[in-house]
C-alpha cells in the first residue's frame, strides 16, 4: 500500500505580521514545515473581504478532494475563523490521521457550553494532540480524551533573529509587560508598587485604557516579528484587574495555558515573573527561568531578597534557553518523534 503524505493546514491571515495572535501560528507553520510536512494553504491575500471569505469556504470544502485517507494531517487548534463547523466537518470527513497543536481552549475563558462541546468533539477526532501544560492535559483527559494521545508542549517557540538582550544586573528591576492592556487593567494599579528599584515598561494595544504614572511608562506597540526593541530585565506574565492575584476568566486561564508572552521574553534572554498558580510555574522553576510570586505586592521584597548568585544563575539558564525557543526546539522533537512512531 502506498504510504500517505504528511500535510499541514495553513491559513493566510490579513495583517499576519502585525498581531501577536498570528505570530505563534506563523512560527508553528515554519517549524512544522521543517519537520517534513507539506503545506496546504487556505485563504487569499485579496483586499476584498467578501472574496477572502468565499475563497476560504471554497478551500475548506475542497479539503476532501486534496486529502486522502492514508495522509497524516497537522493543523493548529482552534480554527480561528467563524466557519469552525464547516472546517472541522470537512477535515475529519477526509478519514486522514489528524494531529493538532492547541493554541487556546476558548471555552476555558468563558461559560459557553456550546463552544466547549464543539471544541471537545473536534479534539476527540485527533489521534495526536499537543497540549500546553500538565493542567491542560489533565483537563482534556477528564473530559474523555485518551491521555495516550496527548503530548505536552510546556512552552511555545518564538522565532526571531533580533539580538538576545545582554542583561548583567537584575537588582534594579525594569519589568516589562507586553499584552492587551484592555484585558489587563491591573497595569493601572502598578504605580502602587513602583519605586526607585522597581519600575514598569508597558507595551501593547489599548493605550487609551492606560494611565501613565511615576515608575510606570507606556512604551507603545512593537512588531511581533521584531520584539528586540522592548526594554527591561524581567518579563511579567499576569492577567486580570488585581495586583494581589490573577482574577477573572483570564486569570483562571493562566492555571491551564502556556502564555505566549513567556516565550517572547525568554527568547530575548529576559527572565520571567509568574503568578504562583500559573500552569507554567513548575516548568519555569525547574528550568531556572525566573521567579514566581503570589502577589505583585510582594514583588519588590522578593527581588530584593533574591541572592546575587541566584540572579546570575537565572540569567545563564535563560540565555541558554533562548536558543531553544529561537530554533523551534520545544515543538520539533515532539513532532519528529511522532513521525518516527507512525
Amino acid at each position: 500500500m502506498k504510504k500517505g503524505r504528511y500535510i499541514s493546514i495553513q491559513t493566510i491571515e490579513e495583517n499576519s505580521t502585525s498581531y501577536a495572535i498570528f505570530k505563534a501560528r506563523s512560527d508553528m507553520d515554519k517549524v512544522i514545515a521543517s519537520c517534513g510536512y507539506t503545506p496546504i494553504v487556505l485563504g487569499s491575500r485579496s483586499r476584498i473581504g467578501l472574496f477572502r471569505v468565499l475563497k476560504r469556504y471554497y478551500d475548506i470544502f475542497s479539503l476532501r478532494l486534496k486529502i486522502k485517507r492514508r495522509d497524516v494531517v497537522f493543523f493548529q487548534f482552534p480554527w480561528i475563523h467563524s466557519n469552525k463547523d464547516a472546517f472541522y466537518n470537512n477535515l475529519f470527513r477526509t478519514g486522514a490521521r489528524i494531529q493538532c497543536v492547541i493554541h487556546d481552549i476558548d471555552s476555558l475563558r468563558s461559560d459557553d457550553n456550546a463552544k466547549k462541546l464543539t471544541e471537545l468533539n473536534a479534539l476527540k477526532n485527533c489521534e495526536l494532540i499537543i497540549a500546553h501544560t500538565p493542567a491542560m492535559k489533565h483537563y482534556l483527559a477528564e473530559h474523555g480524551i485518551n491521555e495516550e494521545r496527548i503530548r505536552q508542549l510546556n512552552i511555545f517557540c518564538y522565532l526571531t533573529t533580533d539580538p538576545i538582550h545582554h542583561i548583567d544586573n537584575l537588582s534594579d528591576a525594569a519589568v516589562i509587560f507586553a499584552g492587551n492592556i484592555r484585558k489587563s487593567p491591573f497595569v493601572n494599579h502598578l504605580q502602587r508598587i513602583a519605586g526607585p528599584r522597581l519600575r514598569f515598561n508597558v507595551y501593547g494595544n489599548g493605550a487609551e485604557e492606560f494611565k501613565e504614572s511615576d515608575g510606570v511608562e507606556y512604551k507603545g506597540c512593537f512588531s511581533p516579528e521584531h520584539p528586540g526593541v522592548i526594554e527591561g530585565n524581567w518579563g511579567l506574565v499576569w492577567d486580570g484587574g488585581r495586583l494581589d492575584t490573577c482574577d477573572g476568566m483570564y486569570g483562571k486561564y493562566l492555571r491551564y495555558n502556556s502564555s505566549h508572552k513567556a516565550a517572547l521574553y525568554l527568547s530575548l534572554g529576559i527572565p520571567v515573573i509568574l503568578w504562583s498558580q500559573s500552569a507554567l510555574k513548575d516548568y519555569v522553576l525547574d528550568n531556572n527561568l525566573g521567579i514566581v510570586v503570589d502577589s505583585l505586592e510582594e514583588l519588590a521584597n522578593t527581588l530584593e531578597n533574591l541572592p546575587e548568585e541566584k540572579k546570575q544563575s537565572i540569567l545563564k539558564s535563560v540565555k541558554d534557553f533562548a536558543d531553544v525557543l529561537r530554533n523551534g526546539d520545544t515543538i520539533r522533537p515532539i513532532v519528529i518523534s511522532n513521525i518516527q512512531t507512525i
